[in-house]
């Protein structure tokens, strides 16, 4: 349960930070 967690957040932090940074 709190890997799928981690990818979760992984998943939804990835393209943030590239929205932010790209």
């Amino acid at each position: 349960m709190a890997g799928g967690g981690v990818a979760l957040i992984g998943t939804t932090l990835v393209p943030l930070l590239s929205g932010l940074f790209g």
